[in-house]
């Protein structure tokens, strides 16, 4: 997965750490919007972050995207990071 980052400070690296942070499902969907399918609301969700492309649909079920992990690649300020097993490591 590519996440691209877009921060007031393209070049400070917490702006990284803020995208992974809020990039994991760990009490919901950070890729679905701010309420769950019942009106609760949806703890992952941050307005910060936006969704570049249409989640996957099947069956009439919407599926959010996966947390990111590492491997991923992460833009910031026109150049690609790689999550490593303890922060990023520049490409």
């Amino acid at each position: 997965m590519i996440v691209t980052v877009y921060h007031h400070d393209i070049r400070n690296p917490e702006a990284l750490e803020f995208a992974w942070e809020r990039t994991q499902n760990l009490n919901g969907s950070w890729s679905r919007g701010p309420r769950h399918a019942d009106g609760s609301r949806n703890a992952d969700y941050h307005p910060a972050i936006r969704v570049l492309r249409p989640l996957h649909v099947e069956n009439g079920e919407v599926y959010g995207l996966r947390s990111s992990m590492m491997g991923d690649v992460f833009e910031l300020g026109g150049k690609r990071y790689r999550v490593a097993t303890i922060g990023f490591d520049e490409l």
